[in-house]
C-alpha cells in the first residue's frame, strides 16, 4: 500500500512538474513557417520624359493584378508573461518566398497631329511590367492573452522591409524603348505590418503555430531608363504594393 500510495505521489508530482513548465511563455523562441502570398500591385498615374520631346507621349491608364506565391519564414523572439495571463513580446522576422505579378499597365501612344501636348493621341506600342517581392523583412511588437494555459493568441503590429523588383519589356510595333528590350529597376521599401496569430503548445518546448500578416508598402516611384535611337527615355512611374500572407509552422521555445 505505501508503495502504491508513493508511486500515485510520484506521478501527480511529475504531472505538476510537467504542467508548470509547459505553461511558461517566457522567455526566448524561434518560429519555422511555410505559407501562402496573395496580394495586389496597383499601377498609379506617372508621369514620362522622352528625349527628344516631340517623339511622342506615354500615358499610364492604372489598374491592378494579382501578387501571388509560396512562402517561407523564420522568426525569432521574445515573450514576457505579465499580469492577468497576458504577453508582450518582441518578434525579428524574415520571410522568402515566389511573389510576382505580370501585367500590362503601360500604354504608349503617338501624337497625330504634330507635337502639341493637346493633339489626338493614337496607341501604338504597350509596355508590360513584371514585379516580384522576393524577401521582406519584419519588427514587430506582439500583445498576446494565454487561453487555459496552454493556448496563446495574438496580435503584432510593426515595420517592414523589402527588396521590390519590377521589369519593364517594351512590345508592340512602334520601338518608344528598342522592340523587346527589357529594363529592370530594384528598390529597397519599408512599409509596416499588421498580424494576427494563435499558437498552441504540444509539449514543454514545441507549439504549433498559425498566423496571418498583411504588408503594405505603400506607394513606390522607380525610375526606368532604356535606350531609343541615340537617346535615352526616362520614364517616372508610381504603384502600390500590399499583400496577405497566410502560414503554419512550428515554435521553440528556447
Amino acid at each position: 500500500m505505501k508503495k502504491s500510495s508513493l508511486a500515485v505521489l510520484l506521478t501527480l508530482l511529475s504531472a505538476n512538474a510537467i504542467a508548470d513548465e509547459t505553461n511558461n511563455w517566457d522567455g526566448l523562441y524561434g518560429s519555422v513557417l511555410i505559407g501562402y502570398t496573395d496580394g495586389d500591385v496597383e499601377e498609379k498615374d506617372g508621369s514620362s520624359h522622352f528625349m527628344p520631346v516631340d517623339i511622342g507621349y506615354l500615358n499610364y491608364g492604372g489598374g491592378e493584378a494579382s501578387l501571388t506565391g509560396i512562402s517561407g519564414t523564420l522568426k525569432i523572439g521574445y515573450n514576457k508573461q505579465i499580469a492577468n495571463n497576458n504577453l508582450i513580446g518582441l518578434e525579428l522576422g524574415a520571410t522568402f518566398q515566389d511573389a510576382d505579378s505580370n501585367q500590362r499597365m503601360f500604354d504608349a501612344y503617338n501624337r497625330l497631329n504634330g507635337s502639341d501636348f493637346n493633339s489626338t493621341y493614337d496607341l501604338e506600342a504597350p509596355l508590360n511590367v513584371k514585379t516580384k517581392v522576393n524577401n521582406y523583412q519584419t519588427l514587430a511588437l506582439r500583445f498576446g492573452h494565454i487561453f487555459n494555459e496552454d493556448t496563446l493568441v495574438y496580435a503584432l503590429a510593426g515595420g517592414v522591409i523589402g527588396r521590390i523588383e519590377r521589369k519593364l519589356t517594351q512590345q508592340g510595333n512602334r520601338n518608344w524603348f528598342d522592340l523587346n528590350y527589357s529594363t529592370t529597376e530594384r528598390k529597397n521599401e519599408t512599409g509596416y505590418v499588421l498580424g494576427l496569430g494563435v499558437e498552441h503548445k504540444i509539449n514543454t518546448n514545441l507549439a504549433l503555430r498559425a498566423s496571418y500578416e498583411y504588408v503594405d508598402f505603400g506607394n513606390i516611384s522607380l525610375t526606368y531608363n532604356g535606350p531609343y535611337d541615340i537617346y535615352t527615355n526616362t520614364i517616372n512611374q508610381s504603384h502600390k504594393v500590399d499583400f496577405s500572407n497566410l502560414a503554419v509552422g512550428l515554435t521553440y521555445q528556447f
